[in-house]
């Protein structure tokens, strides 16, 4: 299995950025170095990760971790750790990820 990756992918400092196999991102994604796009170690790499929408911007150190969904054109802040879904146009930061 291969994660799925749209159109317009910009990586920022390409340094310890993890995509889990199972993954499914949208085009224009935009991440920075030290990202982690990962499943919470289920055997099904397909339903324990991320699907994550267009236009998403993520800072470094970012986590978003699990079987959820983050809508388009959300920022996502550095070091921030996703583990819940969030709706489009969302600017989520903290441990865990809240919306601001």
């Amino acid at each position: 299995m291969k994660a799925e990756i749209g159109q317009g992918l910009t990586i920022y400092h390409p340094y310890g950025i993890f995509v889990n196999s199972g993954a499914k991102i949208g085009r224009d994604f935009t991440c920075r170095a030290y990202t982690t796009i990962g499943n919470k170690g289920t055997d099904d790499e397909r339903d324990g990760c991320p699907t994550i929408g267009d236009g998403v911007n993520v800072g470094v150190g970012a986590k978003i971790i699990g079987p959820i969904t983050v809508g388009s054109n959300c920022s996502i802040g550095a070091n921030a750790v996703v583990t819940h879904s969030f709706a489009d146009g969302n600017v989520l930061v903290g441990i865990p990820a809240k919306a601001i």
